[in-house]
């Protein structure tokens, strides 16, 4: 099967979206197929061991042809800069993946939503089905965050939406909450909307000794490690941590790692300055960022109180494979929340309350054994729901359904799996 994977985030860019897309892509070669991947040349979020690398425009990447196209490049803060990306990006796009010729299948991942009009413009020339990959369902977001305003703009990205998802031949969201939202505002007919969980590399991150290279590398005895890893934007909130890291001042044996990029960064570096238990870290590679999972004793996952939309970060999916427990400060009604409390991994807390935040950081430092117990629980439940190797098979599967002539198979298990290849399983 030919494959095409279109995303504005891929290696050596340091993002979750960039991550899944390359593991998925990786999981498909070796499954047989031909992947190539259309991108935006990165620009940001490189980690600043990237900075000056030449990063080429075309190359073999674990057998994925990977080609990059240039755009513009705008400041974090820059509005009108990101809605001119968002409009010239999908055509530079779609001239890149023109130049490759057919496709058996595309799948696009969303935001921006505008990658939409990329597969849809490539349907309409080659006839190619494609798979919307909405993760943050916009323009939902946006307005829920406060970025977005303007009525006229709202309604022509709420279009946007509606065309893109009559025009896709399946969508696939991560949580049984997002098909929920979607479907229960007519945004698109519950027959065409799939769910597959996002995925982490359980052989990738697995439980280590939390004494390795990166206490080593950061001076770092024996402290009791909070750390919170990932874009520093809107919809994180790290003010809950910040106050908690407030209050346990006076504790020189618990350390906040705060590590990434995004447009809030020096909001919060102002916040915790002279805060003697607070770090601040750039983005980190690969390598280091798997050493400092496993270094820390609790992972802290956030989502801002005014984000209305289901979201399951990416980071609560690398904590629970590290076997650390998490303490989350999300909408309590949340997937995030339902998934924490189910696989019993550690503590969830409304955004307000940051004193909860701080007992629970004591109340874990205090109980190692409890501390380990939820860690377990989180890497188990991983293993079950979340294995790089399950959610790839179910994309694939949805894949083969898509291809002229084949009796597929529904994800969602409504047909018999017999007319699949046999290392589909």
């Amino acid at each position: 099967m030919r494959i095409l994977l279109l995303n504005t985030s891929f290696p050596p860019q340091a993002r979750s979206a960039a991550r899944l897309f390359y593991e998925l892509g990786t999981c498909l070669v070796g499954r047989g197929h031909r992947v190539s991947v259309i991108t935006e040349h990165p620009w940001r979020r490189l980690g600043s061991n990237l900075k000056n690398v030449s990063i080429p425009r075309r190359e073999c990447m674990d057998g994925m042809d990977v080609v990059r196209v240039r755009a513009c490049s705008y400041s974090e803060s820059n509005i009108l800069g990101r809605g001119f990306h968002l409009l010239l990006i999908p055509f530079l796009l779609y001239r890149a993946a023109r130049s490759l010729g057919e496709h058996d299948v595309a799948l696009v991942y969303s935001p921006p939503l505008t990658l939409g009009l990329v597969s849809w413009m490539l349907k309409r020339r080659f006839g190619t089905p494609f798979v919307f990959n909405v993760q943050d369902i916009y323009p939902q977001t946006a307005i829920d965050l406060g970025y977005l305003q303007n009525p006229i703009l709202i309604r022509g990205f709420e279009w946007l939406e509606r065309f893109v998802y009559r025009q896709a031949d399946r969508v696939v969201v991560h949580s049984e909450g997002n098909k929920r939202y979607l479907t229960s505002r007519g945004r698109v007919v519950a027959a065409k909307v799939s769910t597959i969980p996002n995925w982490v590399n359980t052989s990738r991150i697995r439980p280590a000794n939390r004494l390795n290279a990166f206490r080593v590398h950061h001076h770092i005895a024996k402290q009791f490690i909070v750390c919170y890893a990932g874009t520093m934007g809107y919809a994180q909130d790290l003010t809950p941590i910040i106050a908690a890291a407030e209050k346990l001042r006076g504790r020189e044996n618990i350390l906040f790692f705060l590590v990434g990029e995004g447009v809030r960064a020096e909001e919060w570096r102002r916040m915790t300055k002279g805060f003697p238990n607070v770090r601040f870290l750039p983005l980190l590679p690969e390598a280091e960022y798997d050493s400092l999972v496993n270094a820390c004793d609790v992972g802290y996952v956030p989502l801002a109180e005014d984000l209305r939309t289901p979201v399951v970060p990416a980071k609560l999916l690398d904590f629970m494979a590290a076997a650390r427990p998490v303490v989350s400060t999300v909408n309590l009604n949340s997937d995030a929340a339902a998934i924490i409390n189910t696989a019993k991994c550690g503590f969830v807390f409304s955004p307000s309350d940051p004193a909860g935040v701080a007992e629970a950081i004591l109340f874990l430092q205090g109980k190692p054994d409890i501390a380990e117990a939820q860690g377990l629980n989180g890497r188990k439940y991983a293993e079950e729901r979340f294995s790089l190797q399950m959610c790839s098979a179910r994309y694939e599967q949805l894949f083969m359904e898509l291809l002229p002539g084949t009796k597929g198979v529904r994800v969602d298990g409504e047909s018999s799996p017999a007319s699949l290849p046999e290392h589909f399983f």
